[in-house]
């Protein structure tokens, strides 16, 4: 993960948007997980 944060910052301004547009994924992502987890029922699965 802390690679692609770095390849991000290189990057720098001209990718912005990309950043935006991944970040939006990888929230997406985490949330599914997070809902997911709650269906099954506990953190613990």
């Amino acid at each position: 993960m802390k690679q692609e944060w770095l390849a991000f910052v290189r990057i720098g301004n001209s990718g912005t948007l990309r950043v935006q547009m991944h970040l939006r994924q990888v929230l997406t992502f985490l949330n599914a997980k997070v809902v997911h987890r709650l269906e099954i029922g506990g953190p613990n699965s």
